[in-house]
């Protein structure tokens, strides 16, 4: 089963599972990853040099050699890419199954210069993997400028505001920020991801 002292949530495409792991200021350096067919494994050491392991038993096989992770300053994405094209109901199978050959990742293993440009019906050449690279960039700043806005708001605002933000914040998994405390001291603050995205809760 799935490690419970890592808090997470996932979402799905038609060809991989992100699993998003909800720790802040790591590096490369911080994290590891071991992909097999039936089974996920990943180890996140801490200042103090001791290690959190976070695995996972696939509910569908997945293509090792295809999986990849991104550690920026407030997550770490997992991605897993799918062997089959179909709908997962659940992330994590039941039911554990034998080991299999594993493909273990550093952050220097992942190489943009590595990855191949990927089949196209048009007769230019695309390089995907440039396309992938500048992508990632572009997140990485955004994320950079939501978190120094996120700052700025709760510095300059009294406590109702901040503690609106924290809560809105902390139970809708980072999909809500919300700065009217009246509003939010009312329940629970619902997750609500971003359009096109799916957001599934652990099945223990």
């Amino acid at each position: 089963m799935a490690s419970t002292c890592v808090r997470h949530d996932f979402y799905q495409t038609d060809a991989f599972v992100v699993i998003t792991l909800m720790v802040k200021n790591k590096s490369d350096a911080d994290f590891e990853a071991e992909f097999q067919t039936d089974f996920v494994r990943t180890t996140i050491k801490n200042e103090n040099g001791s290690e959190i392991e976070f695995s996972v038993v696939p509910c569908h096989p997945i293509k090792p050699e295809q999986c990849s992770f991104k550690v920026t300053k407030t997550k770490i994405e997992v991605k897993l890419k799918k062997a089959e094209g179909i709908h997962w109901n659940t992330l994590e199978r039941k039911e554990e199954s034998a080991v299999k050959p594993a493909v273990i990742m550093k952050s220097s293993d992942i190489s943009v210069e590595e990855q191949p440009a990927y089949p196209t019906s048009s007769k230019k050449k695309v390089d995907w993997s440039r396309v992938e690279a500048e992508a990632d960039k572009e997140e990485e700043e955004g994320e950079a400028a939501i978190e120094k806005l996120f700052q700025k708001i709760y510095k300059d605002n009294p406590d109702d505001v901040k503690r609106a933000m924290m809560k809105s914040f902390a139970e809708s998994g980072g999909t809500v920020l919300s700065t009217n405390w009246a509003d939010v001291q009312k329940g629970k603050v619902e997750v609500k991801p971003p359009d096109g995205m799916e957001f599934r809760k652990w099945e223990q």
